[in-house]
């Protein structure tokens, strides 16, 4: 992704709509769908509710902008860029954060775990998102509260906290996301069920490229539906499609190297491994796998960036 091709859909920072706000909050059902709900707030609280949307909008117009894979590190002053086109479209998350008007928020509401917050802005053609993954009941829930007057008085009513001065993501409506947390982005849009439900025909696609037999595309597939950490090599190493002009011979070089005996791995020229076995199996294929050129010592690499 060239950064060309971002200028068609980054917005200019410094010149985003702040002239309205709404406040959306969301949580997970029990089949792990999304609920997006709309807040009131009065005039007073949309203008301090502002304060992080300013704060992110000057990150963002300062920092260098990164194309998104699985592997990436971020590193201060970055942040990352995913096109529309790599999320999926029919994910509850998506859909409710792009609804112009999502359901009010009904006091029952209060008391759901809530995944995340969220501060809409801009007009419906150029309405910005900042999301924040945080419940904003999580430290006030379990505690007692009095107001003080003339005397202590019960607060009933729920209470809600904002941070003002971080937001994880940014979503930029009907064009991507600029991703300032990179654990955010991949629990909220890359852990939804309906791409975890695209686990078989990832495996399949795996298979066309690196011969498994129908036993390791069974345990990878229920491996990596289990595993984010196995799930994210998976898609990282179909996203860098380096494994298609590496033959067996290479990989059987590979894994003597790194202790894994090929007899064990390879029935008829073909990959076999169960669900215990897929995480080395996946960190060899994503070349994971190194060794510190002054102390020999080896080291799993949970996240990479291609060196300049």
């Amino acid at each position: 992704m060239s950064s060309a091709s971002w200028s068609g859909w980054l917005p200019d920072w410094s010149t985003i709509d702040t002239s309205s706000l709404t406040l959306l909050i969301g949580w997970e059902t029990s089949q792990h769908h999304v609920q997006v709900r709309r807040m009131p707030t009065s005039k007073a609280v949309a203008q301090d509710l502002l304060q992080p949307v300013r704060v992110t909008r000057d990150q963002l117009r300062l920092g260098a902008a990164i194309a998104y894979n699985p592997d990436l590190e971020l590193e201060d002053g970055q942040f990352a860029l995913v096109y529309r086109e790599q999320l999926d479209p029919a994910a509850s998350l998506l859909i409710g954060l792009e609804a112009l008007a999502p359901a009010e928020a009904v006091q029952d509401d209060m008391t759901r775990p809530m995944l995340f917050y969220a501060l809409a802005v801009g007009p419906a053609n150029r309405r910005l998102v900042f999301v924040r993954r945080a419940n904003p009941r999580a430290n006030l829930a379990r505690k007692y509260f009095t107001l003080f007057g003339d005397e202590l008085s019960r607060v009933s009513s729920p209470l809600l906290s904002f941070d003002l001065d971080i937001i994880d993501l940014v979503l930029i409506v009907g064009s991507g996301l600029a991703v300032l947390n990179l654990g955010t982005y991949e629990r909220l849009f890359r852990d939804s069920p309906e791409l975890i439900a695209r686990t078989p025909a990832k495996v399949a696609e795996l298979a066309a490229t690196v011969p498994l037999t129908p036993a390791a595309q069974l345990a990878l597939t229920e491996a990596a539906r289990r595993n984010s950490r196995i799930r994210s090599r998976l898609l990282a190493v179909l996203a860098r499609g380096h494994l298609a002009s590496i033959g067996t011979s290479k990989m059987r070089t590979e894994m003597r190297k790194h202790g894994l005996e090929p007899q064990h791995y390879f029935r008829g020229g073909k990959l076999e491994f169960t669900q215990d076995e897929s995480m080395a199996i996946m960190q060899l294929l994503n070349e994971d796998l190194t060794f510190g050129g002054l102390s020999g010592t080896e080291f799993v690499i949970n996240r990479k960036s291609p060196r300049s």
